[in-house]
């Protein structure tokens, strides 16, 4: 990705609104103020196309072809304060060619004196929007006649885009601050945005790729929002609609989205919303200064022209851009402050929101009906005179299912962990109660054979446990060794120190070959060793010889964190590769075999991480098998409303996820046998389900669900879900998806 080469040319009025480009031609206001200039981008040295409005002022531009039985004309069409003037460019080329004098400009319906201030266009259709202060007409270019008046802005109507995805779905927006969705086909406004913050919409950008838009204001920020779903308009969908499933959908290259801004230029994906490069403009040269670039994007060749504004009012700054062999990558909007020009137009919004920030006692408030939680997760139950008051239950912090679909292992906030049979409405709670915790368990762990569960604790312990069993096998207490077999002398016992902070994680690894424990900022690898379970099984006496079973060290890696908050690796099959999240907001990758960091992702998430589920980690299924590029995949969540789906082999994360809710506590994942979607829990007593190759919301699972979702976890056989509330209720969920 690269800034190839870079021309200046002059403009009667702000670039913003009178310059437009389709790659191949470039058209921009001049002076005098009725004159447009029109270069082909393919030969710069050729002399530009001079077009003159007569006895008009030039406000708006846009390029596009009509529609027509023999062929379509690439037009130029221009709004002025009579009205919109279109021009037929191939015409007015070949007579400029010819000597002969310039076609003359067709002045499109309606016919009156107002100004036109934004055009919008759509070739597929032939209808073109003009927008005229608060309102917007919509002209067949065909018939050369009105279709549709549009009424309902509160303020001057500054951006209007056509949807590819549904015919006759027009999107405005302008300085009430709100943006409206019309079906042309209907002839009805199908959704109100209402205000969307304290600044006017400025911009409105399609994507090319599947049905979602970029809505940009004057204050610089760009919502995303998906229209897949119409009426209903979800807002900060980050992942893309388009129709491609499972892991495939995943690895295809994202849509790269531009936003432009008077000084500089910033490049986004529009999956992940990673900031791959981006460039600042100074008011004078030619060169632009480059403040980041991806190594991988040097190897692309297409070349996208983009028409940019710097901070010089009155002059225009043409740069190429390296995006790829991707035509669907040149993805403009601009998000300038000063977007509209000065003309004959009143003062906006904007320009009155400019100076009420000085005063200080007038600033915009929001109300809200109601006020969220703190998301501490403590519920208390109802209680009635004369009885003692019930202890607060947390959430379920685990849940795991086994692999057989039998069992279903948790773990909760009252320092107990249980495996229940299932089905449950068969076994009526039937299981194995764990107990014995100084604290609350944190997580809860199966083996590869499903006979072996660890729950690591806040009791700066850790537990080894039979599944048919309710004593533990083993219990990790100290840092080296179990402390009752260190038969070595004082001076080294001494070393042998129990767990400063809480075990906050716990795997097995190489196939039950190790287990892993997170303890303050430290990873502990062991082995362990125990007796023959099947001797002591029916027998008491041999029972008491778990006592011999021990474990030690093997090696301890350090994060550059103050504290491991997640933990995840792959133990159905042999690898060394182990993903640990940290508080400093960071996702570590760590060679177990070489006892070493070999990749770090810095800030992955606002806050720090709170879950990795890594594709064919351990709480993969046995029941499914994968190509390898898909074991190449990992999601993490944090105590925010995202979900990002990384690529082992990228640097930064390939998918963004951000339909559901989560504040107070951390979010929890889990990734189904399939590998096709994703359950995600959510503070709105939902549980969204995503679909991963596309990243678009297949279901919101609201059924029964009672409290806040704190656990999501998906049959390793059957295409079953079950989440855990907050109150501490399972709730179980079948569907063929």
């Amino acid at each position: 990705m690269e800034l190839l080469r870079s021309k200046h040319v002059s403009t009667g009025t702000n670039p913003a609104s009178v310059t437009t480009t389709n790659g191949e031609y470039l058209a921009f206001a001049t002076q005098p103020a009725n004159a447009v200039q029109i270069c082909y981008l393919k030969n710069l040295t050729a002399p530009p196309l001079d077009v003159s409005v007569p006895a008009s002022k030039v406000i708006s531009l846009k390029l596009g072809n009509i529609p027509s039985d023999v062929s379509d004309d690439l037009h130029l069409f221009i709004g002025t304060n009579r009205g919109v003037f279109a021009c037929d460019v191939n015409a007015a080329y070949s007579a400029a060619l010819e000597e002969a004098s310039p076609p003359e400009l067709l002045l499109l319906p309606p016919r009156r004196a107002r100004s036109v201030h934004f055009i919008g266009l759509c070739p597929r259709s032939g209808l073109l929007a003009a927008c005229s202060d608060d309102l917007v007409s919509v002209t067949n270019l065909n018939s050369h006649k009105v279709e549709f008046l549009l009424e309902g802005h509160a303020g001057a109507v500054g951006a209007a885009s056509f949807c590819d995805f549904w015919d006759g779905l027009l999107v405005t927006g302008g300085d009430d601050r709100t943006f409206k969705l019309w079906n042309l086909v209907e002839g009805e406004m199908v959704h109100d945005s209402g205000i969307l913050g304290t600044a006017a919409v400025t911009a409105i950008c399609m994507d090319p790729s599947s049905p979602r838009m970029a809505v940009g204001s004057a204050d610089g920020t760009v919502h995303i929002y998906d229209l897949a779903n119409l009426p209903e308009c979800r807002r900060l969908q980050a992942s893309c609609s388009a129709k491609k499933g499972g892991i495939q959908g995943v690895l295809q290259t994202s849509p790269r989205l531009i936003v432009v801004c008077p000084s500089a230029l910033v490049l986004y994906d529009s999956r992940s919303y990673e900031c791959p490069g981006g460039w600042t403009f100074g008011d004078t040269g030619d060169e632009a200064s480059q403040n980041s670039t991806s190594p991988g994007d040097q190897s692309m060749t297409c070349h996208q022209p983009l028409a940019i504004g710097p901070n010089k009012p009155n002059s225009l700054r043409l740069r190429w851009l390296s995006l790829g062999n991707d035509a669907q990558a040149c993805v403009a909007l601009k998000t300038e402050k000063s977007y509209f020009a000065a003309d004959d137009r009143s003062k906006t919004s904007t320009q009155k929101q400019r100076k009420d920030k000085s005063k200080p006692g007038n600033q915009p408030v929001t109300f809200h009906k109601k006020v969220k939680s703190s998301g501490y997760g403590y519920v208390f139950p109802k209680t009635k005179f004369g009885k003692r008051p019930t202890q607060p239950v947390k959430v379920e912090v685990g849940r795991k299912a086994h692999s057989n679909a039998s069992l279903l292992a948790t773990s909760s906030s009252d320092r107990t962990a249980r495996l229940l049979r299932l089905p449950l409405s068969r076994h009526q709670g039937e299981g194995t109660n764990f107990v014995g915790f100084d604290g609350a368990p944190t997580d809860i762990c199966w083996n590869h054979n499903d006979t072996l569960l660890l729950t690591p604790s806040s009791d700066r312990t850790a537990y080894l446990w039979d599944a048919s069993q309710s004593t533990p096998l083993l219990h990790f207490t100290h840092e080296e060794q179990s402390i009752e077999h260190d038969d070595r002398p004082i001076d080294l016992k001494r070393c042998n120190r129990p767990f400063a902070s809480d075990v906050v994680a716990a795997k097995f690894m190489l196939l039950d070959g190790i287990v892993l424990l997170g303890v303050g900022n430290k990873l502990h690898a062991y082995n362990y060793n125990m007796i023959d379970r099947e001797e002591t099984k029916d027998d008491d006496i041999m029972r008491f010889r778990s006592a011999d079973n021990r474990y030690l060290r093997i090696g301890t890696i350090c994060l550059d964190s103050h504290n491991l908050t997640s933990l995840d690796c792959p133990n159905s099959f042999i690898s060394h590769i182990a993903l640990a999240g940290g508080s400093n907001k960071s996702i570590s990758v760590i060679d177990i075999g070489e006892e070493k960091i070999v990749h770090t992702y810095e800030r992955a998430h606002q806050r720090p991480v709170h879950r990795i589920k890594m594709f064919g980690g351990s709480a993969s299924s046995n029941h499914a098998s994968h190509s390898d590029d898909a074991y190449e995949l990992f999601a993490t969540s944090s105590p925010e409303n995202e979900v990002r789906l990384w690529d082992l082999r990228a640097k930064d994360s390939v998918r963004c996820f951000s339909s559901h809710q989560k504040r107070g506590m951390g979010c929890d994942i889990d990734i189904s046998p399939c590998f096709r979607y994703m359950a995600a829990a959510s503070d709105d007593r939902s549980i969204y389900l995503y679909d991963i190759g596309s990243g678009s919301v297949v279901k919101r699972v609201t059924d029964g669900l009672s409290d806040s979702v704190s656990a999501v976890a998906f049959n390793p056989l059957f295409p079953q879900l079950v989440g855990a509330t907050s109150d501490g209720r399972l709730h179980f969920f079948s569907d063929a998806l």
